[in-house]
């Protein structure tokens, strides 16, 4: 199910870092950033008459930043999410059972971070657009009435990531980093005839933490 708080949550953030961002100044600020993260999806892509099936994926990633100044930079991040499920759904007193797939999830974002920072932290909004690739498909085959089977197959595509960044820099070379955002991606849904096609946009909170290397 999508989730209706995530762009409010997103709004304080980058409201709370352009008000605090005039009062941070680094000083000597590295250029590049390299690291690495855990990071949680929860994703609200089933558009189906079942109990919510957008569990939170669980993955892993790295980042790329390079800092323009001390309030500008621009970043690449790459995740994947491992984690494929499968769930079987009984249905109309057991004569259907319907088997509902996801593989792994892959996650591209390539944008820019504003706000300020100090000599041991900083904070900052991001806005990155990008690209989420997940398929789910219903593979219910062979039940006795196959008339009630619902086959489909939904792909995402674009997305964007809109939220807030707090780093802390114990040493000038390193950096701890948590991000709290709305990642909104773009999905399609096809029967297998390829006869129907929906298209629907969600909002899907994602929360990350990493640790990082400054040259």
């Amino acid at each position: 199910m999508p989730s209706h708080r995530c762009p409010v949550v997103t709004l304080m953030l980058v409201l709370f870092t352009l008000l605090c961002a005039p009062a941070l100044q680094a000083q000597d600020t590295p250029k590049v950033e390299v690291g690495i993260q855990v990071t949680a999806l929860k994703l609200g892509d089933f558009k189906l008459a079942v109990p919510d099936l957008g569990g939170s994926q669980r993955g892993v990633g790295g980042r790329v930043t390079v800092n323009l100044s001390d309030h500008i930079s621009v970043e690449g991040e790459f995740n994947t999410f491992p984690n494929d499920f499968r769930i079987t759904i009984p249905q109309i007193t057991n004569l259907v059972r319907r088997d509902i797939t996801r593989d792994r999830v892959d996650q591209f974002l390539l944008g820019v971070k504003l706000g300020g920072r100090s000599e041991h932290w900083g904070i900052f909004g991001k806005l990155r657009p990008g690209y989420v690739r997940s398929v789910l498909q219903d593979q219910t085959t062979g039940n006795t009435n196959t008339s009630l089977n619902t086959l489909f197959r939904t792909t995402s595509g674009f997305a964007l990531d809109v939220g807030g960044v707090l780093e802390f820099y114990p040493s000038h070379h390193t950096m701890l980093r948590f991000d709290l955002g709305d990642t909104i991606i773009r999905y399609e849904t096809k029967l297998q005839s390829g006869t129907t096609s929906t298209k629907f946009v969600n909002h899907n909170l994602q929360v990350s933490a990493g640790f990082g290397l400054r040259f």
